[in-house]
């Protein structure tokens, strides 16, 4: 293929993502909070805070429509979170029978439903349908007869470094995007929403120009093993990408980033076939970075699978490295089950969760027997990664200036009395208190909440109080 193919090859794919991403976007400049994963939100909202419009109709079209666009522009995002949010939003909407959008719907034998409590109840069961909705697809199972199989003993140790490494690489990831969340908040949030747009245009830009010259420049062209990979007779060719290399050849680099992430996955859990570690190295890094700054623009966006499939090409990493560097060929490394430990890792440094995690691979293998290592290393990660800082829900939730209480006081606070917390000057407001002292008094104070006081008179003989005290007089 000439390069004048290769440039209009590229413009094609760069006009599709581009136009997607375009769409997804705008959907998310309409309703704002559609934006990101949604996963912060629902959370601060079952923990009894009450967040605008994350309940609304019209958030539910923006976040289940712009998530399509988001995947189909090939940015690196997934669709759980999105779809976690769309299925609380059902389930806070349509067991209430009332509608704020359509007005007319408000059937009032059904209030009893419309407490408080029974709308989180309701959102929770709508959050775990979403999520079920989507994990119907086993990435790794024993009727494959390739990549996954048991793990023994000796591997467990080397399951542990990859765990503590992957919490590492998680709280890196978290950093990271926390940097690029308070750069954009500051500087793209705030401008024309122009801008915003513009931003989500510029990495679908450079995501698609990673997945077009990456796999041409950074790829490798491999043999293809002619073995059947499942039940239905499929073999390895049917999901490799040759992308430019021989007949009988595929590209791995491509195989990762013209696949979707799901099949990538299933790539590095089973592929007989080998990827470079050149290949492999490269495509963690830029995906990580990639998917870094992809998450919290102005796109729906979910974070599951991208971390699934950057932890998974670092788990065909480590297992390449320990076969092609280290020279363990007689050792029983089985390239699929360090993929499935390389993706727990990473995404258990990134969420920090364990129990819940455990359960969800579990059952995205369909292998109990990797209970014990699974939940070893998702404890590893999320341990590794306390160290430096929280999971990046966490991380949002604050960055949004959410007031939201967590399960266990912060550190130092053990030790405080409530005269730490005391101010002997207290800022008030009367009932009737004019604007303009009202206006001076928020400019002056850092804090945001006033006690609302009444005068009263003092025993006899004692003058009245004035209508302002000495501080409002000051700020007259």
């Amino acid at each position: 293929m000439d390069d004048g193919c290769l440039v209009v090859s590229f413009l094609w794919l760069l006009l599709f993502n581009v136009g997607f991403c375009i769409i997804a976007s705008s959907l998310v400049i309409i309703e704002p909070i559609a934006a990101g994963s949604g996963i912060p939100e629902i959370k601060c909202y079952l923990n009894g805070v009450k967040i605008p419009n994350v309940g609304r109709l019209r958030t539910l079209v923006a976040k289940a429509i712009g998530v399509l666009f988001s995947v189909a522009g090939g940015l690196f995002v997934g669709k759980e979170g999105p779809m976690i949010h769309s299925g609380a939003i059902i389930g806070a909407g349509v067991p209430q029978f009332q509608s704020i959008a359509f007005k007319r719907v408000n059937i009032n034998s059904y209030s009893y439903f419309r407490t408080d409590r029974d709308k989180r109840d309701f959102v929770s069961g709508g959050a775990a349908a979403g999520v079920a909705g989507k994990n119907n697809d086993h990435v790794c199972s024993n009727d494959t007869g390739i990549g996954c199989r048991l793990w023994n003993i000796l591997d467990l140790a080397v399951f542990i470094v990859m765990g503590f490494i992957g919490g590492i690489m998680g709280a890196l990831f978290n950093h990271l995007n926390k940097l690029i969340t308070k750069y954009r908040m500051k500087h793209v949030q705030k401008k024309h929403k122009v801008v915003r747009v513009l931003e989500a245009v510029l990495i679908s830009a450079c995501t698609a120009l990673f997945a077009f010259g990456g796999s041409m420049l950074l790829g490798e062209c491999k043999a293809i093993p002619t073995v059947i990979i499942n039940a239905t007779n499929e073999t390895t060719q049917d999901f490799v990408r040759t992308y430019f290399c021989e007949d009988g050849y595929y590209n791995d680099m491509a195989t990762l980033l013209f696949n979707s992430q799901e099949e990538a996955i299933k790539q590095l859990f089973h592929q007989e076939g080998k990827f470079s570690i050149r290949s492999l190295a490269l495509f963690v890094i830029f995906f990580f970075l990639l998917a870094c700054w992809t998450y919290g623009s102005s796109v729906p966006s979910g974070l599951f699978v991208p971390c699934l499939l950057c932890g998974a090409a670092y788990g065909r990493l480590v297992a390449t490295v320990l076969v092609d560097v280290l020279g363990y060929e007689n050792h029983s490394i089985y390239s699929g089950t360090f993929a499935l430990i390389g993706a727990a890792s990473f995404l258990g440094g990134v969420v920090r969760m364990t129990i819940s995690l455990t359960v969800i691979l579990i059952e995205s293998t369909n292998e109990i027997s990797y209970g014990l290592p699974l939940m070893l290393v998702l404890m590893v990660a999320k341990w590794s990664g306390d160290l430096f800082n929280e999971g990046l829900y966490d991380i949002h939730i604050h960055l949004k200036g959410v007031p939201l209480l967590e399960w266990e006081a912060p550190e130092k606070t053990e030790k405080l009395v409530a005269s730490d917390a005391m101010n002997k000057k207290v800022v008030i407001f009367y009932p009737a208190t004019r604007v303009s002292s009202i206006v001076k008094i928020l400019k002056t104070n850092a804090h945001n909440a006033f006690p609302v006081v009444t005068v009263r008179k003092q025993s006899q003989g004692s003058e009245e109080f004035g209508d302002e005290l000495e501080l409002y007089a000051s700020l007259e």
